[in-house]
This record gives C-alpha cells, sequence and structure tokens, in this order.
C-alpha cells in the first residue's frame, strides 16, 4: 500500500480557531508493521504470528497501539496547527482492535484553545 503524506502547513496563531479541522489518510501495510516491531524492539506474537494471533480474541495480527500513536506526531507537525509546533502529550485508548493491511484516517480538531493570547 502506498502512505498517502500530508503536506506540511505552516498555520499562523491568528489562523488557529476552536472549530479548526484537519485529517489525512495512512495505508498501514506489513512491512511497515515488521518494521515498527524491528525498531521499537516490541516482536509480541499478536502483531508478529499470524498463527499465534489466530489463537487469541483478536483472531488475526493487530498493529501495535504505539504504531497507532505514531500519526499523532505527523498530524500536529504537518496539520494542525503545523510544522512549527511539536506534539507535547498523548491520551490515547484503542476501543478495538486495528488490523492490516488497511487505510487509517487521521483526523482532529481544535476545541479549546490556552495560553497567552498573541
Amino acid at each position: 500500500m502506498e502512505n498517502i503524506l500530508p503536506e506540511p502547513v505552516a498555520l499562523t496563531p491568528e489562523q488557529i480557531k476552536v472549530g479548526l479541522q484537519a485529517q489525512f489518510v495512512r495505508a498501514i501495510s506489513e512491512e511497515q508493521v515488521r518494521a515498527f516491531a524491528r525498531i521499537s524492539g516490541d516482536a509480541t506474537p499478536l502483531h508478529m504470528d499470524e498463527n499465534h494471533a489466530r489463537q487469541s480474541n483478536f483472531g488475526r495480527r493487530i498493529v501495535h497501539g504505539a504504531f497507532q500513536l505514531s500519526p499523532a506526531s505527523a498530524f500536529v507537525a504537518m496539520r494542525l496547527p503545523g510544522r512549527n509546533a511539536l506534539l507535547g502529550s498523548v491520551n490515547a485508548e484503542f476501543p478495538s482492535p486495528l488490523y492490516f493491511p488497511c487505510r487509517a484516517r487521521v483526523q482532529g480538531q481544535v476545541i479549546r484553545l490556552t495560553g497567552p493570547q498573541l
């Protein structure tokens, strides 16, 4: 699967408003999951071994939770607010498994503004 990567944006403080939304689609392939396992050191059979995963409650291999969080960094730095921002923290839940290969939509919305007014 080919990744559809976001084009970087650079919003000014004046452009960032409550209700502003953005999204992109990311393809997740077996090759990427295997690469993440090598990089992270997490080769849990639920991610890597189809036979093992078939015996589990999931029924097949699933994407690592930490891998699923990585698009959040891309979203903040590349989409909203854009390339001049960094992801500072994440509060995540995984209500259902993410099976691969797949295409995942990454989306977000400004729900509140905090900090000094610029």
